[in-house]
């Protein structure tokens, strides 16, 4: 059943979001066309600046992303703290770059001889703005209707390009934040299109790699926080608290996991980075590799799930009870093979 967007997008509740869009009709995003022979693989990087020139100036920043031939995946923060610290002049400037609009009205706050009640409709217009530029909903839109309307002069057609508006997941805790980046991150090495991290041209994974190399310093920085990638650059925001070493460490061996299909791959140095995030092997590689399909509008670990679905009135969301188990039967086998051991 649908549910509203209000339902999911709650930024009391938490300020991180996994978007995915996908084309209609089998239309090709990115990517060789088996039927028409055509290539588009150039919008890829059409998609890629375009999220880049918007990141710019919504107050959304961007955690992860990865274009597919028929999809495309972003982790979104939402940062509404940054947004109602902007004055009106930067709010006048910063969303007159993306839109235009009809600037009388919004003038007429900056002249002094304006009335009294022009410069109140000039002010709710300016609220208005500051709103939209940490709404969601307006990020998405104003990407997914360059994009379509792009892709369709190019293919001298008309009508809807997406299937859909876009389907959103609420990541409720930093467990579900970091295995949901990852999973991102992975998606052209579980789909064989990439062999390696460095090899993955439109995936958010390989700027990680430049983080890290960025100086002969940064590889030394282990406890580096894990920068969004606001602007496609690092800006100086703070960041996830996750060190960006750990992380790239930690993705690049799951790589090989969810391409090889193997369990019992992780080292032992990644597995104190899994407690930290109060996961296992078992359910650390089920995540990575089944993130979308395994929960539904909401995402996180058991308890939080619980927690959230009762405080919505719900009896419980998607995923908690497989995730559980997957979790305790670990465990058991784990206090197994100790046993057997001693």
């Amino acid at each position: 059943m649908a549910v509203a967007r209000k339902q999911i997008v709650n930024l009391n509740t938490t300020t991180y979001y996994h978007c995915t869009t996908r084309c209609v009709r089998g239309e090709y995003l990115c990517g060789q066309d088996r039927i028409s022979g055509k290539n588009y693989l150039h919008r890829r990087q059409l998609i890629i600046d375009r999220i880049a020139f918007l990141a710019r100036y919504f107050c959304i920043d961007i955690c992860a992303y990865a274009v597919m031939e028929n999809h495309y995946h972003l982790v979104l923060r939402v940062n509404r703290d940054k947004a109602k610290r902007l004055n009106i002049n930067q709010v006048y400037d910063l969303y007159t770059s993306i839109y235009k609009t009809s600037k009388p009205l919004a003038q007429a706050f900056f002249d002094k001889n304006a009335s009294k009640q022009l410069k109140r409709m000039a002010k709710a217009t300016i609220l208005k703005w500051r709103a939209r530029l940490y709404d969601m909903g307006w990020f998405m839109r104003s990407l997914n209707e360059f994009i379509a309307k792009q892709a369709n002069a190019e293919d001298g057609k008309k009508g809807h390009f997406w299937a859909s508006r876009y389907y959103s997941q609420a990541l409720l805790d930093r467990s579900s934040l970091l295995t949901c980046m990852a999973y991102v991150d992975l998606n052209q090495i579980r789909s064989a299109q990439c062999s390696s991290l460095d090899s993955c041209l439109f995936s958010s994974i390989r700027q990680r790699l430049a983080q890290t190399q960025q100086s002969p310093e940064s590889s030394m920085h282990e406890h580096r926080s894990l920068p969004c990638l606001l602007g496609f650059e690092n800006t100086g925001s703070d960041g996830i608290d996750f060190s960006l070493q750990s992380y790239v460490n930690l993705v690049e061996v799951s790589g090989k996991v969810v391409r090889e299909g193997k369990r019992g791959y992780l080292l032992d140095e990644h597995q104190g980075l899994l407690k930290e995030l109060q996961l296992n092997e078992d359910s650390w590689t089920l995540l990575i590799s089944k993130f979308e399909g395994m929960f539904h509008h909401f995402a996180g670990l058991p308890k939080k799930l619980n927690e959230h679905a009762g405080a919505s009135g719900k009896l419980f969301h998607k995923g908690a009870a497989r995730l559980n188990k997957v979790i305790a039967s670990s465990r058991a086998r784990d206090y197994t093979r100790c046993s057997t051991i001693n």
